[in-house]
């Protein structure tokens, strides 16, 4: 993939703040629907929102329904990488989560971005 088609979009914040959980997905959402390739590296409490079902009890007054704009991702191709000590330190493993969530250690991100790198958004 060229540079410049890879985006990270980092997000620390987790059921406490569905706003910016619901702008992240729908930055993801948009940049997967512009052919770039995504993944979302969620930190601290992001990592329950990878939870399975977890996005069906987010909600942010005013914005797409969540579980609507998960779906999207997920349906696009969109990664979600979880912080391994992260995750560990809130009881979440592998089989808890999502389809298209597992847990990955910060190498991995840097080895997906590669030599060119990737665009990153922080929520």
């Amino acid at each position: 993939m060229p540079a410049g088609d890879k985006v990270v979009i980092n997000l620390s914040s987790g059921p406490e703040d569905p706003e910016a959980v619901t702008v992240a997905f729908i930055v993801a959402d948009s940049a997967l629907s512009s052919g770039k390739q995504v993944v979302m590296f969620l930190t601290r409490e992001a990592v329950r929102v990878a939870v399975n079902g977890a996005a069906d009890e987010i909600s942010a007054r005013g914005y797409k329904p969540l579980a609507d704009l998960f779906r999207a991702v997920a349906e696009l191709g969109g990664e979600l990488h979880c912080c391994k000590p992260c995750a560990r330190s809130r009881g979440v493993v592998d089989a808890d989560l999502a389809p298209n969530a597992k847990i990955s250690g910060a190498m991995n991100l840097f080895a997906w971005a590669g030599a060119d790198g990737a665009m990153v958004f922080s929520y």
